[in-house]
């Protein structure tokens, strides 16, 4: 057994039987209500300053320890344990201000888009055109879309701090903007949507394939139906930002498979109608929540049992983490039915 694979065993260890509200051997891991209540200062809705009565610094990977206590202000705080974020680094000068944006080395389209690019909308919302004097923190090099969405908001990229490039840092101040919770949509993300949105006439029917895993394998029967009710099937292909905020837009009616990309949801008009194809071992209710707070009518047409054989009876439906990769095959008379019947069309 290598190191990197021992340390992952002793994260995976110490997320189970550390307790969050007291100190193992002087280290403490405070849940996020402790450290609301303990280690930060409410300055607005949802925005916070971590206390200054103690010396407190951020960690290669983007978590802000106050002293011996590791503080949760995303989904836990164990990434700081990774071997790549203990290793020593040359310690980057004390900045001003900073705001970190992200605590984990594993980031999809969903948590950026629902989770981190609201912060950034937040902070330019509250800071104005001192947004310019503030840091972000982010553990890792940006991609395509995640530059297009700074850019987008007007924000600098000389203002985004790589972690993975300075190794932890301190600051006079550390903004923060704790996540509500695994699954749970933060209502910064109407912040997001008054800048970036687009007002277009929702008039098209989209059927949104998927590329990789969770595919659709009967996607041409399915189809086939689908564009009998004047669907248009869009490709599973990078696109800019611009192109999926209007894509999306657009859209009265969208099918698709659960995936990250039904994220884009949040650029859909008030009231457009989704249906989230999934199967019966692995239906998270990420996108029914984002509907929800975004005014979007949402509908899930569970069906198939992927590649693994019915649900175990004593599971969640979307807790079977070990479906996560199946394929969906869809029941073709309950889309027929839905179609007619739900969306009379």
């Amino acid at each position: 057994m290598n190191v990197q694979t021992l340390l992952a065993l002793v994260r995976e260890h110490l997320k189970r039987v550390v307790p969050r509200q007291q100190a193992f051997l002087g280290i403490s891991f405070p849940d996020t209500v402790t450290t609301k209540q303990q280690f930060l200062v409410p300055i607005d809705r949802g925005l916070y300053r971590v206390r200054q009565d103690r010396p407190a610094c951020i960690t290669r990977s983007g978590v802000v320890r106050v002293g011996a206590h590791f503080l949760t202000l995303d989904y836990g705080p164990f990434s700081a344990f990774r071997l790549s974020n203990l290793r020593r680094s040359t310690p980057h000068k004390r900045l001003p201000a900073v705001l970190p944006l992200w605590s984990h080395e594993w980031m999809g389209y969903y948590h950026w888009l629902i989770d981190v690019a609201p912060k950034l909308a937040a902070a330019k919302q509250f800071f104005g055109s001192a947004v310019t004097e503030l840091y972000f923190l982010f553990p890792g090099e940006f991609n395509s879309y995640q530059t297009e969405t700074v850019e987008a908001l007007g924000l600098s990229l000389r203002n985004i701090i790589n972690l993975h490039h300075t190794g932890s840092l301190s600051a006079d101040t550390i903004y923060a903007m704790p996540l509500p919770g695994f699954t749970r949509v933060d209502p910064r993300l109407h912040t997001l949507r008054s800048y970036l949105s687009a007002v277009q006439e929702p008039r098209r029917r989209l059927y949104i394939s998927r590329g990789g895993h969770r595919r659709i394998k009967n996607e041409a029967e399915a189809f086939s139906i689908l564009d009998r009710a004047g669907f248009e099937f869009v490709q599973d292909v990078p696109r800019p930002l611009i192109q999926q905020i209007e894509l999306f837009a657009k859209a009265s009616h969208i099918v698709a498979p659960t995936g990250a990309g039904l994220s884009n949801i949040i650029w859909c008009s008030p009231r457009a109608r989704v249906l989230v194809l999934a199967n019966s071992r692995f239906a998270p209710p990420f996108f029914k929540n984002l509907a929800s707070e975004c005014g979007v009518i949402y509908d899930q047409l569970l069906s198939g049992v992927g590649t693994r054989g019915p649900p175990a009876a004593t599971r969640s439906i979307w807790r079977d983490w070990a479906a996560n990769a199946d394929d969906i095959i869809v029941d073709l008379g309950a889309l027929r039915h839905f179609l007619s019947e739900k969306w009379t069309l």
